[in-house]
């Protein structure tokens, strides 16, 4: 192992020396003096803070409802997503869906058809009008 490889992995090592990596970082140990030091670091900061004093903070009490509010909505919303998917997925929807778009495709198409024919006749009117 490289001083790279062995300091990404020396947080856990000073949690659990035993790791599967153990061997090869105690042989990289024995010949790195700055990995060493590096290593004495974090036994210093994880002794450090093992000595801080645990404080437990009460949390407010409006938090708690609000939380549950939340995930209460969140859940709702999930749940109607899934049912409007579910509904979605039905044939009847499906062919219904496709019926209406094929006849909004074909009015459309209709009326254009018109409004194109309106304009060739009435370009024909104004021609014989000044012939």
């Amino acid at each position: 192992m490289d001083c790279r490889e062995v300091r990404e992995y020396l947080p856990a090592y000073v949690d659990e020396a035993g790791g599967p990596r153990a061997q090869s970082i105690e042989m990289h140990l024995s010949t790195c003096p700055e990995c060493r030091t590096e290593l004495g670091h974090f036994r210093e900061m994880k002794d450090a803070l093992a000595t801080l004093p645990a404080r437990m903070i009460e949390p407010p009490a409006w938090l708690l409802g609000t939380l549950t509010e939340t995930v209460v909505q969140k859940a709702a919303r999930r749940e109607a997503i899934r049912n409007t998917a579910e509904k979605l997925a039905d044939p009847k929807v499906i062919v219904t869906g496709s019926l209406v778009a094929a006849g909004v495709a074909g009015a459309l198409l209709i009326r254009g058809r018109r409004r194109r024919r309106r304009t060739v006749t009435r370009r024909f009117r104004e021609a014989l009008a000044e012939a």
